[in-house]
C-alpha cells in the first residue's frame, strides 16, 4: 500500500511538471486579461472549452518561442557565466569540457581543442549534454537529484512564459488605450487593475532572476559532484553484449530449475508407486 503511494505521488509529482512547463502559462494569460479588460464574460460555462483550448494553445505556442529563443537570453546565458567562472576550479568540469572538446572535433584531431577557449554555444552544450546523461544515469540517486532538478525547471519555464504573456498583455493594452485615437476610453477599474499587473510583473521579474540564478548554480553543482561521461560505442555494443549474455544466463537458468523440479516430481512419484508395489507384494504373500 505503502509502494502504491508513492508511485502515485511521483505520478501526480510529473503530471504538475508538464502542465506547467507546457500549457498553465496560458491560463494565466487568459485569466490577466480577463482582469485587465474587466471583461467576464469568458468565464461563462459556455465558454469554458474554448477557454481550455484558447488557454492551453497559448501556453504551447509560448514554451516553444521560449526554449527555442529566448531561453538563451536567460536561462542559459546565466548558466554559461557560472559555468566559465567554475570551469577552471573543479576536476570533473575541465574533464567535461576536455571530453566535449574531443567529442566535437573527433573527425580532425581529437585534442586540437582542448585548450582554446570554449565557446558560449559549446558551454550549453556541455551543460546540456551533463543534463541528458544524469537523466539516463544507472545510479539512482542521480536520476533522482535530476528529477528533482527538472521539476524546478518546470517552475523556472511557467514563470518566464507568464512573464511573456502578461508583459505582451499590458503593452497591447497601453497601445490600444492611448495610441490608437479610437480606443482611448478607460475606465478607473482598468487604470488600477494595469497598475496591480505591472507592479506583479516586476515583482516577478525580480523572483525569476533569482531562481533562475539559484537553479544554475544547482546545475554546476550537479556536473561538480555527479559528472557523467560519455560513453564510447565500443562499450555501449560491450555493454548490450553483456546485458544479453545475463538476460540469457538467467532465462537459461531458470529453464534449467523448471526442468529439475520436474524431474524432482517425477522421481517422487515413481518412489511412491515402487512404495505401493511393494506393499502389494506383502500383503498377496
Amino acid at each position: 500500500m505503502e509502494n502504491i503511494n508513492i508511485q502515485t505521488v511521483k505520478q501526480v509529482t510529473e503530471s504538475v511538471s508538464v502542465l506547467l512547463r507546457y500549457i498553465a502559462s496560458g491560463f494565466i494569460a487568459v485569466l490577466a486579461y480577463i482582469f485587465l479588460y474587466t471583461d467576464y464574460t469568458y468565464l461563462q460555462i459556455n465558454n469554458a472549452w474554448v477557454l481550455v483550448i484558447l488557454a492551453a494553445s497559448i501556453g504551447l505556442i509560448t514554451y516553444a518561442l521560449h526554449i527555442s529563443l529566448l531561453d538563451k537570453l536567460f536561462y542559459k546565458g546565466k548558466a554559461y557565466r557560472l559555468y566559465e567562472q567554475y570551469a577552471h576550479k573543479c576536476e570533473n568540469i575541465k574533464n567535461a569540457i576536455a571530453e566535449n572538446a574531443k567529442i566535437m572535433n573527433e573527425k580532425n584531431s581529437p585534442d586540437c581543442c582542448i585548450h582554446r577557449p570554449m565557446t558560449k554555444s559549446e558551454y550549453i552544450f556541455i551543460l546540456q549534454t551533463q543534463t541528458y546523461l544524469r537523466n539516463a544515469s544507472l545510479n539512482d540517486t542521480v536520476k533522482h537529484i535530476q528529477r528533482q532538478m527538472e521539476q524546478r525547471l518546470s517552475l523556472l519555464a511557467f514563470l518566464y512564459c507568464t512573464l511573456y504573456q502578461i508583459i505582451i498583455l499590458i503593452v497591447y493594452f497601453l497601445v490600444t488605450k492611448f495610441v490608437i485615437p479610437e480606443n482611448n476610453e478607460i475606465t478607473s477599474e482598468q487604470a488600477v487593475n494595469c497598475s496591480f499587473l505591472i507592479i506583479g510583473v516586476c515583482i516577478l521579474v525580480a523572483f525569476t532572476h533569482k531562481f533562475d540564478y539559484r537553479i544554475c548554480r544547482r546545475e554546476i553543482w550537479a556536473i561538480a559532484q555527479f559528472y557523467q561521461s560519455v560513453p564510447s560505442q565500443s562499450v555501449t555494443q560491450q555493454d548490450n553484449m553483456a546485458l544479453s549474455s545475463i538476460t540469457q544466463t538467467q532465462t537459461g537458468s531458470g529453464q534449467s530449475k523448471t526442468i529439475k523440479t520436474l524431474l524432482d516430481v517425477v522421481k517422487q512419484h515413481l518412489d511412491t508407486i515402487s512404495k505401493d508395489a511393494d506393499n502389494a507384494k506383502k500383503i498377496i504373500g
